[in-house]
Order: C-alpha cells, then sequence, then structure tokens
C-alpha cells in the first residue's frame, strides 16, 4: 500500500518535473501557445499516468493524494507565463495579454482539474480492461 502510493506521487513529481522543469527548457513556445500547451499537458498526464497505472497503482485515492503535491509544487514554482498560469487574456482581439499574480490561483486551479479528470479517466478505464479481463478469465476456466 504504501510503495504504490509512493510509486503513485513519483510519478506525478516526475510529470511536474518533465510539464514545468524538462519542457520549458527545451521549448517554452511549447507551454505558451494556445494549443499546444493544451496538447502538452494532456500528452504528457496521459502518458505518465498510464505508465503509472500500468506499472505501479491503479487505486484513484493514490492518485488524489499524489495530485496534492503536484498541486504543491506548481504553486511552488512555475515559469513565468507557462501554460498560461496567471495570463489574464480577455479582449477580443487575443493579442492583449497581461500577467496577474491573483490570476494565477484560477491558472493552477484549471490544471489541477484538467489532471485530476485525466487521471481518474485512465484509473476507471484500467479498472474496467482488469474487471473484463477477469470475467474473461472466470469464463474459460468454468468459475462462477
Amino acid at each position: 500500500m504504501k510503495k504504490q502510493l509512493i510509486s503513485a506521487i513519483l510519478c506525478d513529481i516526475g510529470l511536474y518535473l518533465l510539464q514545468f522543469l524538462l519542457i520549458p527548457a527545451i521549448s517554452f513556445k511549447l507551454v505558451t501557445g494556445d494549443h499546444e500547451m493544451i496538447v502538452v499537458l494532456c500528452l504528457t498526464t496521459i502518458i505518465v499516468t498510464m505508465v503509472g497505472v500500468i506499472f505501479f497503482t491503479d487505486r484513484l485515492r493514490h492518485w488524489l493524494l499524489a495530485l496534492i503535491i503536484y498541486v504543491l509544487l506548481i504553486f511552488l514554482y512555475s515559469p513565468l507565463y507557462a501554460y498560461d498560469i496567471g495570463v489574464i487574456n480577455l479582449t477580443l482581439d487575443g493579442l492583449t495579454a497581461r500577467y496577474d499574480p491573483g490570476f494565477r490561483y484560477f491558472g493552477i486551479l484549471l490544471i489541477a482539474f484538467l489532471v485530476l479528470f485525466l487521471q481518474s479517466a485512465i484509473c476507471l478505464i484500467a479498472k474496467l480492461i482488469r474487471y473484463h479481463q477477469n470475467k474473461q478469465k472466470m469464463k474459460t476456466t468454468g468459475e462462477r
């Protein structure tokens, strides 16, 4: 149990390092473009979570506890303008954007909900696949 929780926490720490340190260091454009940043957030979250669910734990409670650590890390450090955290872009032309530290919390909350949704969906899909596999195994062995 503790090993699984630690594995989920390490996966989310790795996800944070990938999304907020490695990818911005390689190409900051990937985390500031409109569509690119959503793709980067979603793909990295899906890949890291799938690896964690397949090899370590598919328990949602472990991923929920790990998400708390992930969000705390984002509060501690996130590059300026990365994933539009703290950026207000409410003008009609779409070209005028400004940074507001107070709006930063809203951006972090949106990212937390996105990661929560993706991780929950992956855990649910993994549970359904395992349930179906167990049901098939019981059919082939003739057990009830």
